[in-house]
């Protein structure tokens, strides 16, 4: 038979002790990460703005590029055309020469004249279409450009929700932090004292 006042179990406090201390050090970790994540949001958000103006600065820059390249495209392309057509002049003044020398109206001067006119001509016309390729390369390669700084720019500005969730949970009491504040909780109400 019990009597008021026997006991009847002894609970040993060390085990409740020993789960009251991994929750405080849980809680203490889950404090350290809340505190890390928030050092890291408040540094995505000072340094985000300006990793974006620096990717939109490259865009404006690459554009200003194309533009640049575009704008004089047309020079290479006229002189090409005028450098052809001057190669065909010389070319029908040629074979006229040569059919005047074969008839003996015009003296071979004139041909070797004509000749030459033609050479320069057609010398004139490969440096035009050198320069005309050099352009159009030089503008193809100026577009990739503006490509590479809009990446850039995408990669410089996540949208919000990519880097400011695991901060607003931490900040909010929410993942670990939240469940090892519940277990602190427990262990202390269930009369283990801390020491």
């Amino acid at each position: 038979m019990v009597d008021a006042g026997d006991v009847l179990v002894e609970l040993d406090p060390a085990n409740y002790r020993a789960k009251v201390d991994a929750a405080r050090a849980d809680v203490a970790a889950a404090r350290a990460s809340a505190v890390g994540a928030r050092a890291a949001l408040a540094l995505t958000e000072k340094t985000a703005p300006a990793n974006v103006a620096q990717a939109k600065g490259g865009v404006t820059a690459a554009s200003s590029s194309v533009a640049s390249a575009q704008a004089p495209s047309w020079r290479p392309r006229r002189i090409f055309a005028a450098a052809e057509s001057r190669k065909t002049l010389a070319a029908l003044n040629l074979e006229r020469s040569r059919a005047l020398l074969d008839q003996k109206a015009v003296a071979q001067v004139d041909l070797d004249s004509r000749q030459t006119d033609f050479d320069n001509a057609s010398a004139q016309l490969d440096q035009a279409r050198a320069r005309r390729v050099s352009a159009e390369a030089s503008l193809a390669g100026s577009g990739g450009g503006v490509v590479l700084a809009q990446g850039r720019l995408r990669a410089a500005a996540p949208p919000p929700s990519r880097w400011t969730q695991p901060a607003r949970r931490w900040a909010l009491g929410g993942g670990a932090g939240e469940q090892t504040v519940a277990a602190l909780a427990q262990a202390s109400s269930i009369g283990a004292t801390p020491r």
